[in-house]
């Protein structure tokens, strides 16, 4: 799986503790302090610096987070909390991880988007929705009406929240080889 061995704890911790700050923040207050985010890629860049794998591996990840989610962004309204929280992970933990947790994350949001809807009985509505917002920007290239939040108002699920759990889920995957 992967090849970068986490017998330390303290990187964990760190990115676990900010992870579930923001997830907090997101859940409470639908918003990512930038004090947490940034205070996450200070964090990886100091402790790589010093104990790990040095400036050019925290780099790496922060790129890594960066160019996972900018088209996200870009296209479907993401935060950019979410953005900024993700480089913070791959300042910590390096490129692949935040790959993995980046790509993991997305399909658990996809994942609750879906059972949130067909649980409410909208799931046509989901996806005909997401399906004339795709169309949308395909043709004009340009955001004009968010269709992602017309019938999901309200049943979304802050995405610092998918970060944790898909963190969660790959350390301790990791852990487990």
């Amino acid at each position: 799986m992967l090849n970068l061995p986490y017998t330390n704890i303290l990187p964990a911790t760190i990115v676990l503790t900010a992870l579930a700050i923001g997830s907090y923040t997101d859940l409470k207050y639908r918003i990512i302090k930038n004090n947490v985010s940034f205070g996450l890629i200070v964090a990886g860049l100091v402790y790589n610096i010093f104990f790990g794998y040095g400036y050019i591996f925290s780099l790496l990840g922060i790129v890594s987070g960066f160019v996972l989610f900018l088209l996200p962004y870009i296209i479907t309204g993401m935060g950019a909390g979410d953005v900024k929280l993700i480089m913070g992970v791959g300042a910590v933990l390096g490129w692949q991880y935040a790959i993995y947790i980046g790509m993991l994350s997305s399909i658990l949001s996809a994942l609750h988007s879906i059972a949130v809807n067909a649980k409410k009985g909208k799931i046509s509505e989901l996806f005909k929705s997401t399906f004339k917002y795709q169309l949308n920007y395909a043709i004009v290239k340009v955001q004009i009406k968010d269709y992602s939040r017309e019938t999901t108002e309200g049943t979304t699920l802050p995405y610092a929240v998918s970060i944790l759990i898909s963190t969660i889920l790959v350390l301790l995957g990791g852990w487990l080889y």
